[in-house]
């Protein structure tokens, strides 16, 4: 699996985790629900500066999203 599809699944993943919608995440951390759903449709990713809010937000203990994140970004 590429690393742009991990990235997405591990958003995607946490967010159905935190019981929270698209509109919901996005809203939290100043993006649109489309920018969400791009990022869980592997179509893009969040600006580095996003990363630090989405990891506090989805809980994300284990680091998936920074390590999806940047192995994304250097695979690009």
């Amino acid at each position: 699996m590429a690393y742009k599809e991990m990235f997405g699944d591990t958003i995607y993943r946490l967010r159905k985790q935190k019981k929270l919608s698209r509109f919901e995440l996005g809203s939290l951390i100043g993006v649109d629900s489309l920018a969400v759903k791009n990022w869980e449709l592997h179509e893009g990713c969040p600006t580095i500066t996003l990363l630090p809010f989405l990891v506090q937000l989805l809980n994300d203990t284990e680091g998936d999203l920074f390590l999806y994140y940047y192995d994304f970004v250097g695979a690009a």
